[in-house]
């Protein structure tokens, strides 16, 4: 297996955001299963729904492995999204323990930051997740966490897909429609950014042919992953808004006091000399860092005011090649005295190194 180089019989790990996913290792690590799930965030679909969805999908993933559904597994490792609250990951968990005991014999459950990092390396970094939504964590080596967003796309999440294409001015295509939506302002020139969003969202999808039609998208069948998808389309055209893409500027931790106090940990943070800081970049936007590179490195350079003097500083953008449920077998394993090794540089493929050097005055 590309992923795992041991480990324990019934160690089942599971990944869970806007698309869930769980694996089973053998006793040597090899990955005897891989399944694909639905929704798991407990924020969007309710804890009672993800409590349903986890189940079956670990018990699925038990028959497609091979594995007795009617005997526990070893270990179930969880990294999930919207259980960054202590409360809210306790909770899961004991309705889980409650409810099928069957299900396994431990269970540890973590967020998607950790699990991501865990997968990637054991001394820490960053994960920044510009997909359906957006976060930023510095993940330390003791798995303690700083970060910002993930707030969800109703009060945040400006580097997710939701805002790209809901709020980015774009070059539109004629429309039979436009003359519409001439109301909103007084064109041609100072069209509001919604106003030509939602055209867009008529240029690109063949399921709106009348304005109002917006309407049954963004209420009654609200889905965020289909709105975020729209941001897919963007990019094929190559639009202008990733060339000025400046959403991802949290990674500087978004506002200045967040900046000079996460700037801070970092300088004490541990280095290795052959990545720097290790970025684990998680979620769809990422693949078009083609467009996203321009005013990614204008962020850097921001950010680079705010370091010492005579300072050189190293960063790696890195994806994950396999699912961040390893992660999540492996700090469960750990909590029961079980070691997993896990072959890292097998697990991340390294796009984009980035040096520079402060001036020394």
């Amino acid at each position: 297996t590309p992923c795992a180089s041991s480990g324990v019989r019934g160690a089942l790990g599971t990944e869970g955001g806007t698309r869930s996913k769980a694996v089973v290792l053998s006793e040597n690590g090899t990955i005897l299963s891989e399944i694909s799930g639905p929704c798991t965030n407990p924020w969007l679909v309710g804890e009672e729904k993800c409590i349903e969805i986890i189940y079956h999908l670990v018990q699925d993933a038990k028959v497609q492995s091979g594995l007795n559904p009617k005997v526990p597994l070893k270990v179930l490792g969880m990294s999930l999204s919207g259980v960054e609250q202590k409360e809210a990951s306790r909770r899961l968990k004991g309705h889980l323990i409650s409810r099928y005991p069957m299900m396994a014999e431990h269970i540890f459950i973590t967020t998607d930051a950790i699990g991501g990092m865990a997968t990637a390396n054991n001394t820490g970094g960053i994960v920044l997740v510009a997909g359906t939504g957006s976060n930023c964590k510095l993940v330390n080596s003791d798995l303690s966490v700083i970060g910002c967003g993930g707030w969800g796309h109703l009060i945040g999440d400006e580097g997710s897909a939701v805002p790209i294409t809901l709020l980015s001015p774009l070059p539109l295509p004629p429309h039979p429609l436009s003359p519409l939506f001439s109301f909103l302002s007084p064109p041609p020139l100072s069209l509001p950014q919604l106003s030509l969003s939602l055209l867009s969202l008529l240029s690109f999808s063949p399921q709106i042919s009348n304005p109002l039609d917006l309407l049954d998208h963004f209420y009654h069948n609200f889905d965020k992953s289909k709105i975020a998808g729209f941001c897919y389309k963007m990019s094929e055209g190559e639009l202008s808004l990733f060339r000025g893409f400046e959403a991802l500027s949290f990674l500087t931790i978004y506002a200045p006091p967040y900046t000079h106090t996460q700037l801070t940990h970092l300088q004490s943070f541990s280095f290795s000399a052959e990545t720097g800081l290790p970025i684990v970049c998680v979620g769809s936007v990422w693949n078009s860092w083609d467009l996203l590179r321009e005013g990614f490195l204008q962020v850097l350079l921001e950010a680079q005011r705010s370091f010492p003097k005579n300072t050189y500083f190293k960063l790696s953008l890195m994806k994950l090649t396999c699912t961040a449920a390893l992660g999540a077998i492996n700090l469960g394993a750990k909590e029961i005295g079980v070691h997993i090794p896990i072959s890292y540089t097998n697990n991340v493929n390294i796009f984009y190194i980035h040096n520079f050097l402060t001036p020394k005055s």
